[in-house]
Formats: C-alpha cells, sequence, structure tokens
C-alpha cells in the first residue's frame, strides 16, 4: 500500500512559474519614465503611467506632470494603449456604417499631425501596418522641418484636404485660437471629423468646439474614449479645476468629441 503524498499540481506548478516570469519582467516607475520620454514608438499602460508619475498623489506631481508631458517635443498629452484601442476601433465602426452608407468611401485623414505619432499608433492597432488607414499630414513649420520618427506627409489643411478628399478627418490639439473645423464642414466629401484635445486650449472655443447643427453637423462627446486621455493639465487637481462646464468639459481636462454630417 502506498502512502498518499500530497504534490503540488501540475497546473500550481505551471501558474507559479508564469507568475514568476510576469513579476521578473515589470518595469519600475524609472524605466517607464526613461521609455515614454526617449522610446516614441513605446506606447504605456494606463497603469504603468500612473505608476511611474504616482498620479492621485497631488503634492509628487503638480507642476512636474506638466513640464515632463511638454519636454516630449511639446506634447499635450500622453497616449495610452487603451485610448489608442479605443479610438482605434471606434474608427474601425465607423468605417463600416460609413461604407454603407457611402459608395466611394475616402481615406482618414489627420491634420496638424506633428511628428506622427497619433497615426502610427493607431495604424500599428488596427492592422499592424502604419500608413494603410490614418494618414498623418503637418505644414511641419519650425522643429518639424526636421526629420521625424514617423512618415509624415507635409501638406497644410487646405492642401490635405483637397489631395485626399477624406470621409473622416482627426486633429488632436489644434492650435489654441485657431480654428480648422470650418473647412472640414465645406468640404464634401467629409462625413465626420474627431477633435482631441482640451475646449479652451486648442481651437477656438464654440467656434471649433460647439454646436454645429445649422450646418448639417452633429457633436456627439466620445466619453468612452475620454476617460482613457491622460493630458498635461493632470498636474492641477484643485477642486475648481475639475467643474464642469456647460459644454460638459472638465477644466484642463482632455477630451474627444465626434462632429458627424448629419444631412
Amino acid at each position: 500500500m502506498t502512502e498518499n503524498v500530497d504534490q503540488p499540481s501540475v497546473l500550481g506548478i505551471h501558474l507559479k512559474n508564469r507568475l514568476g516570469q510576469f513579476f521578473r519582467r515589470e518595469e519600475t516607475p524609472e524605466q517607464v519614465l526613461k521609455k515614454i520620454k526617449k522610446d516614441p514608438k513605446f506606447l504605456p499602460t494606463m497603469a504603468q503611467v500612473r505608476l511611474a508619475f504616482n498620479l492621485g498623489d497631488e503634492e509628487n506631481i503638480r507642476g512636474y506632470w506638466n513640464v515632463f508631458v511638454r519636454s516630449i517635443h511639446g506634447s499635450h498629452e500622453i497616449l495610452t494603449k487603451e485610448y489608442i484601442g479605443a479610438l482605434a476601433g471606434y474608427l474601425k465602426n465607423r468605417t463600416r456604417l460609413l461604407g454603407k452608407k457611402k459608395e466611394n468611401l475616402g481615406v482618414i485623414l489627420e491634420v496638424g499631425a506633428g511628428e506622427g505619432n497619433l497615426a502610427y499608433h493607431i495604424n500599428n492597432a488596427l492592422n499592424g501596418n502604419p500608413g494603410d488607414y490614418v494618414l498623418p499630414t503637418d505644414p511641419k513649420k519650425g522643429w518639424l522641418e526636421e526629420e521625424t520618427v514617423f512618415p509624415v506627409e507635409k501638406l497644410d489643411v487646405d492642401a490635405a484636404l483637397l489631395k485626399y478628399s477624406p470621409s473622416i478627418v482627426i486633429v488632436s490639439w489644434m492650435p489654441e485660437g485657431v480654428d480648422w473645423t470650418s473647412k472640414f464642414r465645406s468640404t464634401p466629401s467629409v462625413e465626420e471629423y474627431i477633435l482631441i484635445g482640451n475646449m479652451d486650449h486648442s481651437g477656438k472655443a464654440n467656434d471649433t468646439w460647439g454646436d454645429h447643427r445649422g450646418e448639417g453637423f452633429e457633436r456627439v462627446p466620445l466619453g468612452d474614449l475620454a476617460q482613457y486621455q491622460l493630458p498635461r493639465f493632470l498636474g492641477v487637481l484643485s477642486d475648481d479645476f475639475k467643474k464642469v462646464d456647460a459644454r460638459g468639459a472638465k477644466k484642463f481636462e482632455s477630451t474627444t468629441v465626434s462632429f458627424r454630417r448629419n444631412k
């Protein structure tokens, strides 16, 4: 008669080994910070960014977060895997719907794309082949005249709209005090445009972010995407800055809003 001896299960050993591998691979906050700043192809998760910056601790991040984000070639927010995944999924669904509505669906165009990192990450999320879906364009003035990591076509807004006749236009953090959206609405091919940024610090207030139903475009806030945005203003956490205004926007926070042609 053999003695029954408790032995660890094969499954238990496997799980223990996998967990050990996982925790050994976990990056330190310092490593995440370095990759965010030095590697433009690195796309962190929300959890990684929060760990690296200890977000939620007002004293630790006040001011420093703002300075850090702005130091990354003038960025306004840090892109995350969650945000890019949600935006790519949204675009995929919208192109399918618009494709049923419109026989010859145009391209998805990004204007004012800067270094092109937004388009690069969206395209990776869509099919792993950058350039097939979102076409990044930018006038490339100032420091952007130098060669960028990601391919960006040198075109201003008017030239880009004329050349590509897009169905969807994306713009992230339009220059403050400037409005391009009237150009989008007056372009016959444009069925939708998507604005990313802060309503008080990108574009031209209501000219950009307001109600344009009179011109045939319905305003649709994309709250499911906005929850994953980490703008440079996170360093300002007082209650005054968290108040919601009449547009449904929190002061100094970033948002994503769609404007859809309804005629």
